[in-house]
This record gives structure tokens, sequence and C-alpha cells, in this order.
């Protein structure tokens, strides 16, 4: 049986007819190209910076059209089609280069964690660089070495590149041997990692800095996640995005223990809502980062209310698609769908060789 539409308010679909009308093709396509295009050209991603940013010497290539001073306009003025209306795009300046982003709806992981930076044409590798380069082309050998090297960046470096070599397997034996006490990073997405580790990681790793749980959903429970913000004393930077065991209360673990934390990333966590993350915003004095991309309790209106109500914290948003609050809405997410598989097909027309 078919639900009677509730009429809208005519004022509504007047602004909405208004955004429309103020957001002409090139928009459109820019916005699908900077959401979406990353995802399938890894040497295009490359050339981006975490927060999917991205030079306007890299993008305007892609737009034969297109000028510098016609890409200014487009962000200013350019708005999503789904209320509330927000801006599409963002900009900045550093060391007088500008760079663009897409605010929503990201299909490409946008801290780039996975993207392996490739040299300059003609740049020399440091020492650093060829030393790590060489030790994991026989990492096995090395193992049972790694204490004796002081600087821990180097081994996080290593570990880092370690668990991506092809048909490496990760095992708890292997990574023990990484956990040092002069090691202050250790990013442990993509690995299965088991509880024993996470109780040792305290202990074996006091000076914990900066960690990655990220995926890590088996081994990270409520419980996990205060045993290692209370005796973590050191630790200021912590990815559990995709722990999806993790329910509110792990939240408030993390609002009575996780006062030091300076960036924090909740991405893809069901449990978070809007109340709990102004929680956690008052309650964590140093927090200067916040990532909340793939929350489904989090809503757009949401992230724009928070960052007003925080200034002070950086909360990263914008690889979340936009979540339809009402019929009507996701009436428009269906529109929009349609439009950018249009845009794809016709995206050859636009692009042009780097």
């Amino acid at each position: 049986m078919q639900r009677e539409r509730v009429p809208r308010d005519e004022a509504v679909n007047r602004r909405e007819r208004e955004v429309r009308n103020q957001n002409p093709g090139a928009s459109e396509r820019l916005c699908y190209f900077l959401r979406h295009h990353p995802s399938k050209d890894r040497s295009f991603a490359a050339k981006g910076v975490p927060g999917g940013w991205f030079k306007y010497s890299d993008v305007l290539p892609w737009f034969r059209n297109l000028s510098e001073e016609q890409l200014d306009s487009l962000i200013e003025s350019s708005r999503s089609f789904i209320p509330p209306h927000a801006h599409r795009f963002e900009a900045r300046i550093e060391d007088g280069e500008k760079w663009v982003r897409a605010r929503y709806g990201h299909s490409f992981d946008t801290n780039f964690l996975d993207v392996d930076r490739e040299p300059a044409k003609g740049e020399v590798l440091t020492l650093t660089e060829l030393l790590i380069k060489n030790i994991i082309s026989s990492m096995p050998t090395y193992l049972p070495h790694l204490r004796d090297i002081q600087e821990g960046s180097i081994i996080s470096s290593l570990f880092e590149k370690y668990k991506k070599v092809p048909g490496v397997t990760i095992s708890n034996k292997i990574i023990k041997q990484f956990l040092l006490p002069q090691v202050a990073v250790l990013d442990f997405k993509g690995v299965l990692l088991e509880e024993s580790i996470i109780r040792l990681l305290p202990k074996l790793v006091p000076s914990l800095f900066s960690l990655s749980l990220e995926g890590c959903f088996t081994c990270m429970t409520d419980t996990n996640l205060q045993y290692l913000l209370k005796r973590c004393t050191e630790l200021r930077q912590l990815d559990i995005s995709g722990c999806k065991y993790l329910t509110q209360l792990g939240l408030q673990h993390i609002t009575k223990h996780g006062s030091k934390l300076t960036l924090l990333s909740l991405r893809w966590l069901k449990c978070v809502n809007s109340k709990w993350i102004t929680a956690i915003c008052a309650a964590l004095p140093d927090l200067s980062h916040l990532i909340l991309t793939g929350c489904p309790c989090i809503h757009p209106s949401d992230a724009e209310s928070l960052q007003e109500a925080a200034p002070h914290i950086f909360i990263q948003y914008d690889t979340v698609d936009n979540v339809p609050q009402t019929e009507d809405d996701v009436d428009e997410v269906a529109q929009d769908a349609q439009a950018h598989d249009h845009f794809a097909e016709d995206e050859d027309a636009e692009e042009v060789e780097n």
C-alpha cells in the first residue's frame, strides 16, 4: 500500500529550485570528480592530502573550460541540493598554493593512509628511506635485531611497510618484535590483532603516542578501550575506526580517561551520535582533530552544529554520505545518484592527460 505523500512547504520547494539554478553542471561534475575519482585513480589520489584536499593545479587540467577564477566562484556559490543546502566545497591557501575539496560523500578514504607516495622524478632517497627499503627486503633476518635501532620512528616505518608486503602474514610472534620502549607510533590497520597484544602495549611500549586500531574490531571492546586509555599515559592520537563492537560505554570511557587526546578518529562507528560527540568535545580539553567520517547517526547538519559549538576542533566529516531524514530527502538522494551515474558516463569528455 503506497503512503500518501505530505505536500511540502512551497517556500522549501522554491528554495530548492533556487539552489539547483545556482549550481550549473560544472558544479555537479566537479563535486562528483573530487568525491569519487581518487578511488579510481591511485596516482591522482597520491597527489591529495588528508581531508580530501587537492591543489587547483592538479584539478583544473581535468576540466578544459574551467579557469582558476571560475573555480573560485564555483566553490563560493555551490550548495548541496539536499537540505540544509550546505556548501559543497571548501578552499584554502597554503604557501601561495590554492587547495580545494568536496565536503561530503567521498567513496575513497580521504585520510589517504593507504596511498604510497611516489618519489618525485629525479628525487634521491634519503639514507633512512634507503635503510628501510633494504631491511624490508630481508625483514625476517633483521627481526631479532630491531631492539638495536634507537630511533623509534624507523621501527614504526618498518612495521608499516612490512605489513603491506604481499604474501606476508603478521603473526603475534612478529608483532611482539616491534613492541619496544623506543616506539611511539603503531599502526595496526589491516592486522588481525589478538587481545593479548592490547594487554602488552602499556608495558612494552610505555611511550606510545599514536595508536591506530582501525578495523581491529575482534580485539577492540569497551573493556579493552578502557584498559588502554587508563594505562597508556602518553597516548595522544587514537584511531578506533570501524571497531564495530564498541558501544556507548566505550564512548563514556573516552570522556573519562581520554582527556590527553589531541586526535581521535571514530569513523564508521554506529554508536556515535551528536550527543556523545558534544560530551567528548567538552571532556577532552586538548582535542584539536576529530574524525567522524561514515558515522551513520551523524547528519551533515549535526556536523555543522558541532563545528560551530567547538570551533577550536577541526571536525572532519568530509567522507560521509548524506543520511536521508525524510521521504522527500530519499527522493533527492536518488536523483543525485542518477545524475552522478550520468556524469560518470560522460567523464571521458572532460578529462585531459596530465
